[in-house]
């Protein structure tokens, strides 16, 4: 699936962690943190990266756990 692996130190070389957002906000990714700080507002997936806690939540106490 084109998949491979990298080490935390290759990872940290990728340009997007030399972005800061202005602000963190709590229970969000740092990937909509960044796009909300430079301004590219919703694209695909954006809703994925808010905090799913109700939704896993849910999943979880539907399988019983």
């Amino acid at each position: 699936m084109g998949w491979s692996f990298a080490t935390p130190a290759q990872a940290y070389t990728d340009p997007v962690y030399q972005l800061y957002p202005d602000r963190v906000a709590a229970g969000q990714s740092l990937l909509l943190s960044l796009a909300k700080t430079l301004g590219l507002g919703k694209f695909d997936g954006w809703l994925r990266l808010h905090d799913d806690g109700d939704f896993e939540m849910a999943a979880l106490k539907a399988k019983g756990l």
